[in-house]
């Protein structure tokens, strides 16, 4: 994950537009509020599963990025294993900045 994105997450944070954690996450995602999900890259199997499906279902965008310590550490929280961005530009720039940065990535 670069600065660009972790800089955005922590401004999503600051701004207010980020929630974390299991039940915070479903809760925003039953009112419709989520613009992006974010899990982390050594969640368990069964949450990554979940996340998927509930992302597909409504349609959301969903990335697999860093270790929950490193997401936990980024929210000044405990480690985290799925973070909800709710704000539409953010969630666009954070998209646009992942795809960015997988394409620099050489094929192997």
């Amino acid at each position: 994950m670069n600065k660009n994105m972790l800089g955005l997450l922590g401004l999503a944070r600051r701004a207010g537009h980020l929630v974390s954690g299991d039940s915070c996450v479903r809760q925003a995602l039953g009112k419709k509020q989520v613009r992006l999900l974010v899990v982390a890259a050594d969640a368990a199997p069964r949450t990554k599963k979940i996340y998927r499906q509930l992302a597909q279902q409504m349609q959301i965008p969903l990335l697999e990025l860093a270790a929950r310590e490193e997401l936990g550490a980024l929210l000044g929280m405990t480690p985290r294993a799925v973070i909800a961005v709710k704000c539409e530009k953010l969630a666009g720039r954070l998209l646009e900045y992942y795809q960015a940065e997988r394409s620099d990535q050489p094929e192997d």
